[in-house]
């Protein structure tokens, strides 16, 4: 797997987005069920003059389609809308459904299905070819645990909310010890965005944005790179796979320049960086069936 890909949930105009990054270099296209835009990226491919084969694709299944039958429904719908007959990692996209606006959980909630089904369905899809690799996002430690214990096939991957201000408790380590690839999303949000700070609940919270920001600002200042620069360095050298979203064409050519030779954080940096905290995501409700 490619150590930077291209995150797509939520950008506009996707196909244009995603021929540019394939032209700039980028080789992993991070997508989902329920971002809508199956029909677009696989325009793009059938645009590119990449071999399918050269390009990673990254997909999840939506907790709509809990279930053995409607998960593995879910797969071939989503095989056949990417126009490719198999996907290079296939995840569960969250442990739990929520009712909203967007999620109608009533099918789900009426059949009793649960993620524990639809990971059945994900091993018979990697025992079958159509996914080479199997996983989960927006896990916690305790479910994760809970996965490896039923697994047949233990989890190739998972994808997390990960960034200087947001954690995700034990997840990083637990990832660690079972070699299981891990992938940081929402690897550049919320930090400069004082909408997001003035939102904050409590006043850990806000202690942890503000020093944040003030360490980040203080390393960018000196090393003369960008914010976005120093957070994906930041966590390739822990380890990860990173997939930042980017829609201008001088973003997702800086974002790459973060993998040449050269650039690297001290070990003091990456101590100082580490050493920030963030608040623990496992608080978050929608992690855990109620």
């Amino acid at each position: 797997m490619p150590i930077m890909g291209l995150g797509t949930g939520g950008i506009m105009e996707i196909r244009n987005v995603t021929v540019r990054a394939i032209k700039h270099g980028y080789r992993l296209l991070n997508t989902g069920e329920n971002y809508g835009n199956n029909a677009e990226i696989r325009e793009a491919l059938q645009e590119s003059t990449v071999p399918r084969e050269q390009i990673w694709l990254t997909t999840k299944v939506c907790p709509t389609n809990f279930g053995m039958d409607r998960t593995s429904k879910s797969v071939r719908g989503s095989l056949n809308s990417l126009g490719t007959s198999w996907v290079d990692l296939y995840l569960v996209h969250w442990p739990r459904c929520t009712q909203s606006e967007y999620s109608d959980c009533s099918a789900v909630a009426a059949s009793g299905a649960t993620w524990h089904h639809s990971w059945r369905a994900l091993e018979r899809a990697y025992a079958e070819g159509t996914a080479l690799a199997i996983g989960v996002s927006n896990w916690d430690s305790a479910l994760m645990a809970e996965l490896l214990g039923l697994a047949t096939v233990t989890p190739h991957a998972v994808e997390q909310l990960l960034n200087l201000a947001e954690r995700d408790g034990g997840m990083v380590e637990l990832c660690r010890q079972n070699e299981i690839a891990y992938t940081a999303y929402g690897s550049l949000r919320n930090l400069m965005d004082q909408y997001f700070r003035d939102a904050l609940m409590s006043q850990d919270e806000i202690r942890v944005h503000d020093q944040a920001q003030a360490l980040t600002r203080e390393i960018t200042d000196k090393r003369g790179v960008s914010f976005a620069a120093l957070v994906l360095r930041w966590q390739i050298q822990l380890g990860m796979f990173v997939i930042p979203r980017a829609t201008q064409d001088k973003n997702m050519v800086a974002n790459l320049q973060v993998l040449e030779p050269g650039f690297n954080l001290t070990e003091q940096e990456m101590d100082a960086l580490n050493g920030i905290g963030g608040y623990n995501l496992e608080k978050d409700l929608r992690y855990r069936d109620l």
